[in-house]
């Protein structure tokens, strides 16, 4: 199988080494942000390059329509992923309108993303033990 140098993700399916990213396993404010952040890279990992409308549609299809994003803050957040090198971003022609900028991720985010696994992955264990503990007490 030959690698895509297009692909800024070609060891997919490989875990990310220990200790590169603090798991958070505490309450840490970044939740929510941690989630939107994991959800756009992983947009942008599947579909190669997408602008902000198709982000935000692609999350929703992926959140089965849970995450309904505000554009002005998708693209901030864009906007600091860029600037930290994790996703890079071109000027292209609307089909059928003014131009769009498309978003891309980088090697760097692909490796982000990968480290995000284990933050989420806590927060996700948090929340399957709350539903459980509502499931016994009612």
């Amino acid at each position: 199988m030959s690698e895509d140098p297009a692909d800024p993700c070609p060891d997919r399916g490989v875990a990310a080494a220990d200790g590169e990213v603090d798991p958070g396993g505490k309450a840490d404010g970044r939740g929510r942000q941690l989630l939107l952040e994991g959800a756009v890279l992983v947009a942008l990992a599947e579909h190669k390059s997408a602008h902000g409308y198709d982000i935000r549609r692609i999350l929703s299809d992926l959140t089965d329509g849970f995450m309904q994003v505000d554009l002005a803050n998708l693209y901030r957040l864009l906007r600091r992923l860029e600037q930290e090198g994790l996703v890079t971003s071109t000027w292209a022609e609307g089909e059928f309108g003014p131009q769009r900028r498309q978003y891309r991720l980088t090697r760097q985010g692909c490796q982000h993303l990968i480290s995000l696994r284990a933050p989420l992955e806590k927060r996700e264990q948090a929340f399957r033990a709350v539903v459980e503990a509502i499931d016994r007490s009612v």
